[in-house]
């Protein structure tokens, strides 16, 4: 399938404060998530053009438009043509520049699908100039009569911001959707276009996202929890992703009672290793914390437990022996983890000799561990959550060895066979979650094949949901760089919470020029984010 996107630059949505990369700009997301959830190859083509109006698209519709053959045909204008004083286009004008591109459209058999401008703010510096809003409201009025008169589909942008106050405050400048509006108006155009042809989409919406922690470190690997009245953060605090000679790592532990104000509670160091990958446990009440570290001296991977029973004193580490824990998960009242450690002890290489398997292991106190079986061996495979419904017990493991695509397990109790199948795209750092009967994974995904973590238009932090084993991408957190490794929780309002880390502000606004591309890891400083989401099916 084949879609342009004619428009202004709304459209265009490329610059240091919307989007520094193209492949993160909405028509890039539209196509990624269309394409995930009709399992076809989308193109978008991106025909937005800065300052542009209906005048101007007639001129250019047969090289920006009809020579590229689309299915579809995405027309958002009206910002220009309403509030640009020189261009002096009237309402009339307007309307009919509208028809003709319908009209013309449709003799090609383009379906044609007409999106109303979103609103301006105060913030727009031409506001107060002849009451911008109120100006174009009326052009927006001429976008709705249209769809009405010649029945083509059509997608309320401007009615979605004045109902959203979280789409509102994306409008940086008071009329250009920024970075995170740019995640935010794709994930919702996928919705709207798949309804129109039938198909349905699980709805994301982010309402939030609040930025948790930003101190100049290296703040990465993050879990979440909620325990007694409040909410726990923890995450790895360091220098750089990872310096195989240092023990560079500590794991930083904070709290909340309104998911806005953050306080630290603990700095969790294993001496003489680099402590990572923090993943929290309750059990019998107890808040346990697993760290997968390594150590520069041995050249091994450990995994260490820290656990509190008032959240200010903390014991540990206590070694839980070569072998890397994912997230723990209680099934009847037992804990259970996915780890994955050589095949041959000691042997943590990428190479024939360094050979992975993944295996279920089981407590009753969250300190000491027993195995249940080997449930994979082979492809590199490491990182794998699992997740409890019912008397069924579902996992997600990440692969290393090309295509990298991970592989869904399954299972039932006493856990000892389980089925194996391959997905469907890369993602890294996995956590599963249950929502209403769904299956949701979010984790580290990429723009397109052969992705690269360390190249910031690459990695994204994405949410899909898992159904007939296949992941369906639904959003994309905004995130770049170094990013994902998220932890949940479910929130009392029919909301969820979803902790992850991003190195995205490092390359926005003033910065972009700069930091476009970095040399080392060290340069990336990832902050910590909570993204506030709600869930329509």
């Amino acid at each position: 399938m084949k879609i342009v996107a004619l428009g202004d630059s709304v459209t265009l949505s490329y610059g240091p404060k919307r989007s520094p990369w193209i492949l993160h700009s909405w028509p890039k997301i539209l196509e990624r998530v269309l394409s995930s959830n009709l399992e076809e190859r989308v193109i978008v083509i991106n025909s937005g053009v800065g300052g542009d109006t209906t005048r101007g698209a007639l001129n250019r519709l047969d090289r920006d438009v009809f020579q590229h053959e689309p299915d579809y045909l995405l027309v958002m204008f009206g910002l220009n043509d309403a509030l640009n004083v020189y261009r002096s286009i009237t309402a009339e004008e307007y309307e009919n520049n509208l028809r003709i591109i319908v009209e013309l459209a449709n003799n090609r058999n383009i379906k044609v699908v007409l999106l109303t401008p979103n609103p301006v703010t105060e913030r727009f510096i031409r506001y107060r100039e002849g009451k911008s809003l109120e100006r174009l409201k009326i052009f927006v009025e001429r976008v709705r009569k249209i769809a009405r008169e010649l029945n083509v589909p059509l997608i309320d942008v401007f009615q979605l911001f004045l109902d959203n106050e979280n789409y509102i405050e994306t409008l940086y400048d008071g009329v250009h959707p920024d970075y995170i509006g740019q995640c935010m108006l794709g994930s919702y155009l996928a919705y709207s276009l798949l309804s129109f042809s039938g198909k349905s989409m699980v709805r994301m919406n982010l309402e939030k996202l609040i930025t948790v922690w930003a101190d100049g470190n290296y703040n990465a690997f993050t879990d979440m929890i909620y325990w007694r009245g409040e909410y726990y953060i923890t995450f790895r605090q360091g220098s750089a992703h990872f310096i195989p000679d240092v023990a560079d790592g500590k794991i930083m532990v904070i709290k909340s009672k309104d998911l806005e104000k953050w306080e630290r509670i603990a700095l969790l160091e294993v001496e003489g290793w680099d402590a990572r990958d923090p993943k929290f446990l309750v059990l019998n009440d107890r808040l346990f914390i697993y760290t997968q570290s390594w150590s520069p001296i041995k050249r091994i991977h450990e995994t260490f437990v820290f656990y509190t029973d008032d959240g200010n004193k903390w014991y540990g580490p206590y070694d839980c022996g070569e072998q890397v824990f994912w997230r723990p998960r209680v099934y009847e009242g037992k804990a259970y983890v996915i780890a994955y450690h050589p095949v041959e002890s000691g042997k943590w290489r990428r190479d024939e000799e360094g050979e992975r398997q993944i295996d279920l292991l089981v407590s009753s106190d969250g300190l000491h561990w027993e195995k249940v079986t080997t449930i994979y061996t082979g492809d590199y495979v490491n990182e794998t959550d699992m997740l409890f419904i019912g008397n069924e017990a579902i996992a997600l493991a990440r692969i290393e060895k090309d295509p990298r695509k991970p592989l869904l397990l399954k299972s039932r109790h006493p856990f000892r066979e389980w089925s194996i199948n391959r997905l469907n795209t890369v993602l890294q750092g996995p956590l599963l979650m249950e929502y209403r009967g769904k299956i949701f994974a979010i984790g580290r995904m990429y723009t397109g094949k052969g992705g690269k973590v360390f190249l910031p238009d690459h990695a994204r932090t994405g949410i899909f949901l898992l159904e007939e084993n296949k992941l369906k991408l639904l959003m994309e957190l905004p995130s770049a760089g170094d990013t994902s490794y998220p932890g949940v929780v479910k929130l009392k309002n029919g909301k969820i919470a979803v902790s992850y880390y991003s190195s995205h502000e490092r390359y926005l606004y003033e910065n972009n020029l700069v930091n476009r591309y970095r040399r080392f890891t060290s340069d990336y400083k990832p902050n910590i984010y909570l993204a506030i989401l709600s869930i329509e099916f």
